[in-house]
């Protein structure tokens, strides 16, 4: 669940949705932690018959027992148990500190859920008290509770006071969210082929780093949320997610393509022909970059972007107005990795030995490799029999490819690449 700071830095928690295995007690006290920056708190009087100080998650669950967020069970923690939706929310109630308010609403049950009801942490969650708690659900819950309120307590002699904070995010990590139109990345811009320089995002009117994620690439185009911190007037994106009520998303399918005619796309839905046209002044992204050029040739043969073969044409109304504001093609080529040139950063294809990605040389920053959740990956991680689908821009300036085998899957992304 966490990785450098949380899950919620390591990728997206729409993608982690999609994930379906259960997580434990130490992962999700682990994830609380580190997005409440309380890791190295160090202190004595509570510990745990099953946490013993050499478990590698022991400071984490000390530190929640330190904070009240975790009390455990007749002495034990039960670390590597699945975790309930109730045990979870009382978890991420605690971490808030609404306490106090769910244990005096009722039975723990009603008291915790109600709380986290009225703060938001159950928004899109739905689940009984005893559900055990997926990966997705995870992320959803702990996403929810960042951009929840939190309550500060103060003492005045004899009296308590208890004030609502700012969000969760913002108390402990400085964390603020913004939103607008994801305009441009490091490769490209929605109205020009050039990117806003490496590892860089427009957003709006707003540009800053954007930190171990590919969601630049996948969401351009759309009307985002985005969570990002200030240092030193530098700004870096954490996070971001299309916001549903803003964004008519329509993903048509290679095989559902139907012919591109006349600035209009036929497509079939449930054996039906739909149409959809691109306006002029849509802007249109093939495979990464922008581009004002709807045909080319291949093989002597006048052939049409739209015209794919494998992959996905994403039609984007970013202002829910009805019409196709942005248009984002990916037409993949496939390769089975066969071997490598390790020094010079070189795959080669099983089938066909004329068909290599060449990686330009000692260039670092040329190319990202992801996983399915867009947390960055090395370049040895890839492995021999990879099934590689390959996109790469008219341009040959930028190419992503998403990587398929029973132990993983992700993407590379990558620029200035030479095939040959």
């Amino acid at each position: 669940l966490s990785d450098d700071k949380t899950m919620l830095w390591r990728g997206e928690a729409t993608q982690y949705e999609a994930a379906t295995e259960n997580t434990f007690n130490s992962s999700v006290i682990e994830a609380v932690v580190k997005m409440m920056a309380i890791e190295n708190v160090r202190g004595t009087g509570v510990s745990f018959d099953d946490v013993d100080v050499e478990d590698e998650g022991y400071s984490y669950v000390l530190a929640a027992a330190q904070y009240g967020i975790v009390q455990g069970s007749e002495g034990n923690f039960y670390p590597e148990r699945k975790i309930t939706y109730l045990e979870a929310t009382t978890i991420l109630v605690n971490a808030l500190g609404y306490k106090n308010y769910a244990v005096s609403g009722g039975t723990p049950m009603t008291g915790y859920l109600k709380v986290a009801g009225d703060i938001g942490v159950n928004d899109n969650i739905t689940a009984s008290s005893d559900t055990l708690v997926t990966v997705g659900m995870a992320a959803r819950m702990l996403l929810n509770a960042g951009n929840a309120n939190m309550l500060n307590v103060s003492f005045s002699g004899n009296r308590v006071n208890q004030t609502k904070g700012d969000t969760l995010f913002w108390e402990m990590q400085k964390i603020k969210k913004g939103s607008g139109i994801l305009s441009a990345n490091e490769y490209t811009s929605l109205n020009s082929p050039n990117g806003v320089g490496d590892d860089t995002v427009r957003i709006g009117s707003f540009e800053g780093n954007i930190y171990n994620t590919d969601s630049d690439v996948r969401y351009l185009g759309c009307y985002v949320e985005y969570y990002y911190q200030e240092v030193n007037g530098e700004y870096t994106v954490y996070y971001m997610e299309p916001v549903k009520n803003k964004n008519n998303i329509i993903i048509i399918e290679s095989e559902n393509i139907n012919s591109f005619e006349n600035n209009t796309i036929y497509y079939n839905v449930n054996n039906k022909i739909r149409r959809e046209n691109i306006l002029p002044g849509t802007y249109v992204i093939y495979n990464g970059k922008q581009t004002l050029e709807y045909y080319f040739e291949k093989d002597g043969v006048r052939k049409s972007i739209f015209d794919v073969e494998n992959g996905d044409i994403v039609l984007i109304d970013n202002d829910n107005d009805g019409d196709v504001e942005v248009v984002n093609i990916t037409s993949y080529e496939n390769y089975v990795i066969s071997g490598f040139d390790m020094k010079n950063e070189i795959m080669y294809d099983l089938y066909d030995s004329d068909k290599i990605i060449n990686f330009e040389e000692n260039d670092d920053n040329s190319w990202i490799i992801t996983d399915i959740s867009g947390a960055i990956l090395k370049f040895d991680d890839l492995k021999e029999n990879d099934v590689v689908s390959v996109a790469k821009s008219r341009d040959g300036e930028f190419l992503r490819a998403v990587v398929n085998d029973e132990k993983k899957n992700g993407t590379v992304t990558t620029k200035r690449i030479d095939d040959g």
